[in-house]
């Protein structure tokens, strides 16, 4: 009886924020605790597409190993190439060939058909979304920080209107997309907030989002992108606790090759070096080491401690978020790794 009088007294503010026009309005309520059948739809007013439960964020039993992945590889040159993740997407598209491929539009124009195939994965019931790419540059708000496609395009808040995940999917966004809302945050303590597409992507229904605060090296991001697909691929494991392993994988990968960086004598026995250590944990993993692909000479410019200095610094693997479910809560260890 209580759902009826919350209805009257919400009805009239949320026809106000309706949109004037055709376009409608998509309305996500962030419930605390687990998912419960309570009736949303009472709730939708006059030129509202629809009104949907999203999971709190906290922790609570989750599916550990989501079926059917998209993935969505956005290539880019300098200055911030990402020729390392374009192998490693690669081998990871070999070694567990996703079920839907995002991408590769050749005369995007001022299209953005991307669109329209994350709809068809949210459609198709996939559970695993994977964007590999870059952000825009820093956005005013949140809901103009977004993904760079091709073309000088933009992947925003509003191309997701249409997008409604299936229950349980997650979100790899391998991409900072920041907005100045960050830093009116930590200047003016504004207090929680989720940030950027992260918001974007549970308001559409995802259960859990993995995006960077901040760009972060391609070399740092493709080997925690590489380690974090090899577990997910190989073990039933949550993916906080899969970010978490490979987060911690490439920081000892970094700590060796700082280690041993006065016998490398050029680039390629650089690359040549992490690439044995990439088969080698492979194997470990109960993968196949020879669908690995070797990292690209061309993407490791100028002199190798230079380079490697630029790779260690902390700040990189600080980055990387995750926000949503997780059964095991913050300091979940996956044996083994």
């Amino acid at each position: 009886t209580a759902w009826p009088a919350l209805d009257r007294l919400l009805a009239p503010q949320l026809a106000e924020c309706a949109p004037p026009g055709p376009d409608r309005m998509r309305l996500a309520v962030f419930a605390p605790g687990c998912l419960r059948a309570l009736p949303w739809a009472s709730l939708a007013p006059p030129g509202c597409v629809g009104v949907w439960q999203v999971p709190a964020l906290g922790w609570w039993p989750s599916r550990p190993d989501p079926a059917g992945l998209a993935c969505w590889l956005e290539p880019a040159d300098a200055p911030a190439s990402t020729r390392l993740g374009e192998a490693v997407i690669a081998g990871l598209r070999a070694a567990s060939p996703p079920r839907l491929v995002i991408g590769g539009v050749a005369d995007p124009g001022r299209e953005i058909p991307e669109v329209q195939q994350v709809e068809r994965a949210a459609d198709l019931g996939l559970q695993r979304l994977r964007f590999y790419g870059h952000g825009l540059p820093v956005g005013a708000t949140d809901a103009v920080a977004g993904l760079q496609l091709a073309g000088d395009r933009a992947f925003i808040d509003r191309n997701l209107a249409g997008t409604r995940f299936a229950v349980g999917a997650e979100v790899e966004l391998w991409a900072a997309n920041p907005s100045f809302g960050d830093g009116a945050r930590a200047v003016l303590d504004l207090g929680d907030r989720l940030p950027g597409l992260a918001h974007s992507m549970l308001g559409a229904g995802a259960a859990a989002v993995l995006d960077l605060a901040w760009p972060v090296h391609d070399f740092v991001k493709a080997m925690v992108c590489e380690h974090f697909g090899l577990l997910r691929n190989t073990r039933a494991i949550d993916g906080a606790v899969a970010l978490r392993s490979a987060t911690r994988w490439c920081a000892a990968l970094v700590s060796q090759l700082q280690g041993r960086r006065h016998t490398f004598t050029d680039a390629q026995a650089f690359l040549a070096f992490v690439d044995g250590k990439r088969r080698q944990t492979a194997r470990e993993l109960g993968g196949e080491p020879d669908l690995i692909v070797p990292l690209p000479p061309a993407a490791l410019s100028g002199e190798v401690d230079a380079w490697l200095a630029e790779v260690a610094s902390p700040s990189h693997l600080a980055a990387f978020r995750w926000w949503g479910r997780c059964d095991l809560g913050p300091v979940g260890q996956v044996a083994g790794t």
